[in-house]
């Protein structure tokens, strides 16, 4: 079941399914109290969020609204295992909902441990409502000596802050094996997922907003996932909160009708991408992008690799195809239709400062295409480290040397710069045609800024990102997409 939220009078009314319940916010809006009987109560939650929890109401009217609350006959009540042991035994049996939700909201970090905190209040609040002192008993022994006494059905929620996807995903693993009907919600967007797969995990229910939202899924977008067989595609990494990855899947997903959700999978470590993965699986993700720092700690998790994945040892996009997973590099061909469609090329030479992850498809796609590479980093050994990747087929060269050369392609594969700052740039040799920034901002890069200040063609690394996504997004639905307008959709919102 989802709950839409209802906090405004305007949306009292809302248009729901038989499925889906309505969520009055009282905390937020006093006067929605009167308007509960114009929707389906049966359907109808009543929540009075404390402040320490997230809403607005206040602890002086607490004991005095619950009580109104719990005499309007609605199909759930919202109680706080924080502070509401003493109205819910006092009050027990005058509560007329069907339906208990016992809930926390905890902020700390990580949600794991704040989890575990909040497991034995819950046993120190249902004693405390019982008035036993058996501390010997099982949480489910408890939960049912209570679901006996009030003769109502109890559902335990708790919402946290998790540290990553990871985090959250454990924390529901252990939730599920202590209580039979539970609600576990992150706080974050890389917690989407416990909303998006709701069903797949068999949450009791869960919460969405009622109109589009940028902070979690709608109700309309769940429904749709549900109803449509929605896809669940996403992007694992570390940082990944400020992505356009998103942004561009939404929109393939829209430009040829397919439903479907684009997580951010944050992942805290490589010790986690095991667990990660499988999981994944046993959720029917269709596939993955793989972000900074996983390109090649992924590859020890995947069954076989795609032509550029297994030469350069480095996989952006996974897709789960049966019991296999197969990992691929989309970098490559990404850079390559970007200089493509720049007619770059028809460039002969190029300098490509920074041996990072990022730098290994850039070479990759240039070598392809008989550009001949000259690369500068700030390690000379890291440098020849990566020439040796590619059986010496470019050269390495110091910073003072390329000084005395002229190269068609200057391209950044380094973060420097990325703020606007152009003194960031080190002075290299002349360049002839055009200055490249892997990274890529709202504002211009500070390679941008130069290769303008030297009538150079300039460019950012959004569209280097926005065909690799479409490469991805190809491999995992086998379906060719028409870039050009989506292109220009896409470049056209960031730069708003």
């Amino acid at each position: 079941m989802i709950a839409g939220i209802v906090d405004s009078i305007e949306l009292v009314k809302s248009d729901i399914s038989d499925n889906n319940l309505l969520e009055f916010r009282i905390d937020l809006n006093s006067e929605l109290i009167s308007k509960i009987s114009e929707a389906p109560q049966d359907q109808v939650i009543l929540t009075y969020r404390s402040i320490d929890e997230g809403g607005r109401g206040e602890e002086s009217d607490r004991y005095k609204i619950l009580s109104e609350l719990s005499r309007i006959p609605t199909g759930f009540i919202d109680l706080e295992i924080s502070r509401d042991a003493k109205f819910l035994a006092e009050k027990m049996y005058e509560i007329v909902q069907p339906n208990i939700i016992l809930s926390s909201h905890q902020y700390l970090k990580p949600m794991r441990e704040t989890y575990l905190k909040f497991k034995e209040s819950i046993k120190t609040f249902i004693l405390n409502v019982l008035g036993e002192e058996d501390e010997n008993k099982q949480l489910p022994q408890l939960i049912k000596s209570i679901e006996k006494t009030l003769h109502k059905k109890i559902i335990i929620k708790f919402v946290g802050d998790p540290i990553d996807t990871v985090d959250y995903l454990k924390t529901y693993d252990i939730m599920s094996k202590h209580f039979e009907r539970i609600i576990c919600l992150g706080l974050n967007n890389f917690a989407h997922i416990g909303r998006t797969a709701n069903r797949k995990l068999n949450q009791y229910l869960i919460f969405a907003s009622l109109n589009q939202s940028q902070r979690f899924p709608s109700v309309t977008e769940l429904n749709n996932l549900v109803e449509l067989n929605g896809a669940f595609t996403g992007l694992i990494g570390d940082p990944i909160e400020h992505s356009l990855s998103p942004l561009i899947h939404n929109q393939l997903f829209e430009s040829l009708n397919l439903s479907g959700y684009y997580h951010l999978l944050k992942v805290n470590s490589s010790e986690d991408l095991g667990y990660l993965i499988n999981k994944l699986q046993l959720l029917d993700f269709t596939g993955t992008n793989v972000t900074i720092p996983y390109k090649e700690d992924i590859i020890q998790h995947i069954d076989s690799l795609y032509k550029e994945a297994e030469e350069l040892m480095s996989v952006n996009t996974i897709k789960f195809e049966k019991r296999r997973i197969k990992g691929y590099n989309t970098d490559c061909s990404g850079f390559s239709t970007f200089l493509r469609s720049h007619g770059l090329e028809k460039s002969q030479t190029a300098l490509v400062y920074g041996a990072g992850g990022a730098s290994k498809a850039v070479i990759y796609s240039l070598l392809k295409e008989n550009i001949e590479v000259t690369l500068v980093n700030r390690s000379l050994e890291r440098a020849e480290t990566l020439k040796e990747t590619f059986k010496g087929k470019i050269m390495v060269s110091s910073k003072e040397q390329s000084q005395k050369q002229s190269y068609d392609l200057f391209v950044n594969c380094t973060p420097l710069g990325r703020t606007g700052d152009i003194s960031a740039i080190p002075e290299f040799g002349t360049f002839n045609s055009a200055m490249i920034d892997l990274s890529y901002s709202t504002k211009k890069t500070g390679t941008v800024k130069l290769a303008e200040k030297l009538n150079l063609q300039s460019f950012d690394g959004k569209e280097m990102l926005f065909h690799q996504a479409v490469d991805s997004f190809e491999i995992w639905f086998d379906k060719e997409v028409d870039r050009e307008p989506l292109l220009d959709k896409f470049l056209k919102e960031v730069s708003q």
